[in-house]
Order: C-alpha cells, then structure tokens, then sequence
C-alpha cells in the first residue's frame, strides 16, 4: 500500500503531479487481488456492461465520504492521495472511508479497470482556468460517460459545468 501525505506544492504543476500519482495507483491497483475480488463481487449481478460501471460508481459513492485534505499546521497545503488497497482496507474495516475527489477518483478508476472498462480522469476548473476538480470517465461504445462520486446530487453520467477542462486516459 502506497498511501501518504505529499506536499504538492502550489499551481498547475503540482495538479499534474497529482493526477500522474493518481494514474499511476490506479493502474497498479487494476491488478492488485483486493481491488480485483471487489470489483468482481460489485458488478457480478449485472450481464450489462454499462450496468456494471453503474455499480461500481454506486458503491464507491456509497463508501468513500468526502472529505477536504487536512493542512499542515504551517498552513501549507498537502494532498493526502490514498491509494485503492488501502482505501478498500479501510472500507472493509470500518464500512466506510473519506477521502477527497482524488482519493474516490482513483479507487474509482481501479476498479473500473479491473473490470475491464477504458477508464480516465476529467480534472476541470469549474469556475476559472484553474483546474481545481477531479472525477471520472469511462468510454464505452463510443461514448464518454462522466462519474462524479463526491457530488451527493449526481448520478451517473452527469458532471459540472466547467470552464476548462483537461482529461486523462489510462
């Protein structure tokens, strides 16, 4: 397990370093055992694909609480990125387990992958340039269906209105 609190610094480079950190966790936790049986035993009553992605989105919205990322007591910011094992060993643990988007994101995208579907990440800056917001993507039958499990009034397929936007395939 690979989690941690990271200074990432400030600014639009230290957003990429995130979502490189968040690629990276999710594309070996794919392949991980926990992630593997969780993703298999979520989706394992559902013969449509697309009802399968639905699952998955459900119940990491169910079992990831958002959270903020805590701040160092200099007041410097840290981002907190957790990766899927031990989000899910948490999950078992305790039922649940908070984190920030990025955290969801990338369980999110694990187990996605792990089920088999082309996952990504959109990181949008809702209001301005800056990009502030992560979520995630799935392309099936060409089409790019959006999943925001930090958002308690979304549901699958239905994203922020954005000013920019920058997505990340795995």
């Amino acid at each position: 397990m690979l989690s941690g609190m990271v200074d990432i610094g400030t600014g639009e480079s230290a957003i990429w370093r995130t979502v490189r950190q968040m690629a990276d966790y999710a594309r070996v936790g794919a392949h991980r055992t926990p992630v593997i049986v969780t993703a298999q035993r979520i989706v394992k009553d559902y013969p449509d694909r697309l009802d399968q992605a639905k699952a998955l989105y459900r119940w990491v919205k169910g079992h990831v609480t958002y959270v903020n990322d805590p701040k160092a007591l200099n007041g410097e910011h840290f981002d907190m990125l957790q990766d899927p094992e031990f989000l899910l060993t948490n999950i078992n643990i305790w039922g649940k387990w908070a984190g920030d988007c990025d955290c969801g994101a990338t369980l999110l995208a694990a187990l996605l992958m792990a089920a088999g579907f082309n996952a990504g990440f959109r990181v949008i800056g809702p209001s301005g340039n800056e990009l502030k917001h992560v979520y995630n993507l799935i392309f099936y039958r060409g089409q790019v269906y959006p999943m925001d499990t930090i958002e308690p009034d979304y549901e699958f397929g239905q994203e922020h209105t954005y000013v920019r936007k920058e997505d990340v395939w795995l």
